[in-house]
Parts: C-alpha cells; structure tokens; sequence
C-alpha cells in the first residue's frame, strides 16, 4: 500500500456507500496515520512528503469527513525542549509544495501539471481563494 492508493480507495469506498465503520476504510485511516510525515504531509515513492501523495490522501480523508487539521491528523515537531513546538497537518505541506503561479511541486518542477491535478482534491479542507489559484494555474500548463 501508499499513499495514493489509499486515498484513492478511500474516496472509490465512500463513492459507492461504505461506512465508515468498515474494517477496510478504517486499516486504510490507520495506514495513512502510520506513514504520515513528521511535516504533515504524505510520503510519494521516494519518501519525502508528495503533492500528488498529500492531496490524493487528503481526497480520501475528505471522503469519510475525516478533518485534516484536527489533532488527529497534526504531527508535533519540537526543537528539543518542551517549550518549543510546532505543529504540522497535511494542508500546511500541501501548500508548502505550492508555487506562487498556484501550481504544486511534482516530476516535472515547481508547476507540475499532473501534481496539480492530484493536489486539487485535498484543497477542499482549504480556502476557494487557493483552489481558484490552482484551478486558474492549469489551462496554462495544459495549451
């Protein structure tokens, strides 16, 4: 299992009705738990936090009304001392990976198109401001 694929099977589950209560949904919640990086996001197939990764993960969460800026899904880095903590959820690294054109970091460079496509479903925990910024970036890349 990655990333992606869960969130893509947890957006297709809840597409044709599966509760949330069903033991596949809630290994594919726990597994994104498991393998959520320490700056919020979701790994790609390298390990580092991936907009593709991030926002087809988050798509899934949003799927079963899972809210990605809730503790549960807030990963905690500290400098050491306990008075010194920051917190992490998957739409801050999302928009970490965001260009100021609105495109999202992928293969290709800072504008990938096909990383955008797959960011767009996890802004939806987001701001119409950002999801129109990168709606507005894709007919430039793809003319």
């Amino acid at each position: 299992p990655d990333a992606d694929s869960s969130g893509l099977a947890l957006q297709a589950l809840a597409a044709v009705g599966v509760p949330s209560t069903n033991a596949t949904v809630q290994g594919a919640l726990a597994f994104l738990r498991r393998v959520q990086n320490g700056d919020g996001g979701f790994p790609g197939f390298d390990g580092a936090t991936s907009a593709s990764s991030t926002g087809l993960a988050l798509g899934g969460l949003a799927a079963y009304n899972e809210r990605p800026r809730s503790l549960a899904w807030t990963t905690v880095i500290t400098d050491g001392s306990a008075s010194r903590l920051t917190l992490h959820d998957p739409v801050d690294a999302l928009l970490a990976l965001q260009s100021p054109q609105g495109g999202f970091f992928g293969f290709s460079g800072p504008d990938d198109a096909g990383a955008t496509y797959q960011a767009l479903p996890g802004l939806a925990a987001r701001t119409l401001l950002t999801r129109t910024r990168a709606v507005a970036f894709l007919p430039l890349v793809t003319r």
